[in-house]
């Protein structure tokens, strides 16, 4: 076995996806740009060489050679001749409709390409460089809820083929009519389609194919974990392989206990190559032999740390709960949060005496004062959306998912089985995600899609339009400064945000991805990037407020 981490030239540790090209070079799709391997070395690309966004979730090659890359903003970029080609350099690629993350690239019969989006219900169909946007004025509302939106395929013109949570349905976009429409029970549990035939997985471990008829045909069944996201299945001479966040098991019940986080995997003769969430790339030898084992493996950074009673306890990336006696600061248990919650994106905190895994299928809170400590299931009927951040308000949780903004009472949370929600925020009726979430001193809330700004005021998201077209995918209030990291990496310090236009001061980096802000302190932010860490620091000159940045 031969294991890759960013120690070795990789872009990111977090691996989406794996593709082959004729040449021979693999393209690894990861959260900090895209890395191309050549068997011994890596090739990193970002921003700054031409890619729309950072975040690259999966490749698709059409008939013309165009290498599409499906990206965590929506915005349409292919890589061919040694140019990535994006909406700036070739402004045919520009979409006239507000889109956020792509979700799928399907290459059709006809040479034809269509695009889905995460957060849009309509279909983008390529033709050459010809653009189509398809609507189904008959689709009705739950079939136009993103997180039921499965897979798509166009099955001859004006025809597609719809995979749902609970059915498949054949519409035509001329006609404006369902054409036929078939029940999934149980329900799809998750999909695979970026290799080989369509495999749909349903809740009791059925594995089926559907064909272009709307039929769904069962041939298999597969026994993981209920936590477990299934991401694909492989094909190698007899033997089959299943992907899913749990692992990577076959056929022959051989399961590789070194990868625990497996978001991508390719077969290219005898090798298999694996893509995680946190471990970067590894690489097996079919044929048994073990080969290398590099070390060490890489280490997680700490996302989150509290003292409660006489114990201290840290959270790290890899969802490990570190908990250390005050009096000697030496480690006393170690709680493995993936054993009770196995969503990579679950949402972990401490409040009083518990410790939370919230996610969109599984939630549970571990009280923290008995021992030994034993997880409590909290059942989640409305949420139905992994969590991504958090404000405490004493009384209630502020919860914003990719989607909505929900509140829960802090009591209840502590208390009963069932999450109840007070409040929906949302922008739904728009289909636009919400990506930046930020907490002013005075615990008011701002979030921001991926083309506006918004202020949580009662109720409602009130637009603040004095921000314009300027929109983060990541932000944090400072002093009297809000600071955002935009979709297209640039980090921009806004001065006056409550005024009525926005002064600000961009920095453009080639030579880094910007990621995370940490606050240190009222006057210094810790910036993550791929290329070392960034302080940035507020000072004032002769009566003025001024800030400096530097590496680390």
């Amino acid at each position: 076995m031969l294991h890759y981490t960013i120690n070795n030239g990789l872009a990111s540790n977090t691996i989406y996806d794996i593709y082959k090209d004729p040449e021979g070079f693999f393209w690894l799709g990861t959260d900090k740009g895209i890395s191309r391997f050549n068997g011994l070395t890596f090739e990193n690309f970002t921003t700054a060489d031409g890619l729309s966004d950072n975040e690259c979730f999966f490749f698709k090659q059409d008939l013309y050679g165009r290498l599409w890359i499906g990206t965590y903003n929506g915005q349409l970029c292919y890589y061919k001749n040694g140019i990535f080609h994006n909406e700036k350099n070739t402004p045919w690629l520009k979409i006239p409709v507000a889109v956020a993350r792509t979700s799928q690239i399907t290459i059709n019969k006809d040479s034809s390409i269509s695009i889905s989006f995460c957060d849009n219900p309509l279909i983008l169909e390529i033709k050459n460089e010809k653009k189509k946007i398809l609507t189904a004025a008959t689709t009705n509302e739950k079939h136009a809820e993103v997180n039921m939106f499965r897979y798509t395929r166009k099955l001859s013109e004006d025809r597609y083929l719809f995979v749902y949570k609970y059915d498949a349905l054949i519409v035509n976009f001329k006609t404006g009519k369902t054409e036929k429409q078939v029940p999934i029970y149980p329900e799809l549990k998750s999909i695979a389609s970026k290799h080989g035939p369509l495999i749909l997985m349903q809740k009791n471990g059925v594995l089926s194919t559907i064909d272009d008829e709307c039929r769904l045909s069962a041939f298999s069944f597969i026994n993981l974990p209920e936590s477990s996201a299934f991401y694909q299945l492989l094909y190698s001479g007899q033997d089959t392989f299943f992907v899913s966040n749990s692992g990577i098991k076959s056929n022959r019940q051989e399961i590789f206990k070194e990868v625990k986080s497996a978001f991508s995997s390719y077969i290219s003769g005898n090798l298999l190559l694996v893509g995680t969430s946190n471990k970067g790339l590894f690489l097996f030898d079919l044929s048994g032999k073990v080969r290398n084992t590099l070390d060490p493996q890489p280490q997680g950074d700490i996302d989150y740390a509290q003292i409660i009673g006489n114990r201290l306890l840290i959270l790290n990336k890899q969802s490990t709960v570190s908990i250390y006696r005050t009096s000697d600061f030496k480690k006393a248990e170690t709680i493995q949060v993936r054993q009770f919650n196995q969503m990579a994106s679950a949402l972990n905190f401490f409040r009083d005496n518990y410790f939370y895994s919230l996610a969109s299928d599984t939630n549970y809170r571990i009280p923290l004062t008995g021992s030994p400590l034993k997880p409590q299931p909290i059942y989640d009927g409305e949420f139905n959306t992994s969590p991504k951040n958090f404000v405490d308000l004493d009384t209630v949780i502020l919860m914003e998912g990719r989607q909505k903004i929900c509140t829960i009472k802090a009591d209840d949370l502590k208390t009963k089985r069932t999450m109840t929600f007070k409040r929906d925020l949302g922008v739904r009726p728009h289909f636009k995600s919400l990506f930046g979430f930020a907490e002013e001193s005075d615990k008011n809330i701002w979030v921001s899609t991926i083309q506006k700004i918004y202020k949580v005021r009662a109720d409602s998201l009130i637009p603040q339009p004095q921000f314009g077209n300027l929109a983060f995918r990541e932000m944090l209030f400072l002093q009297q400064n809000l600071i955002g990291i935009t979709h297209d990496n640039r980090l921009v310090v806004c001065h006056n945000y409550r005024g009525s236009a926005v002064s600000a001061d961009t920095l453009s980096s080639g030579d880094c991805v910007w990621n995370k802000l940490l606050k240190l302190n009222d006057s210094t932010l810790f910036i993550t990037t791929n290329n070392y860490p960034r302080l940035l620091r507020f000072f004032s000159r002769s009566g003025k407020n001024s800030f400096r940045i530097r590496t680390l």
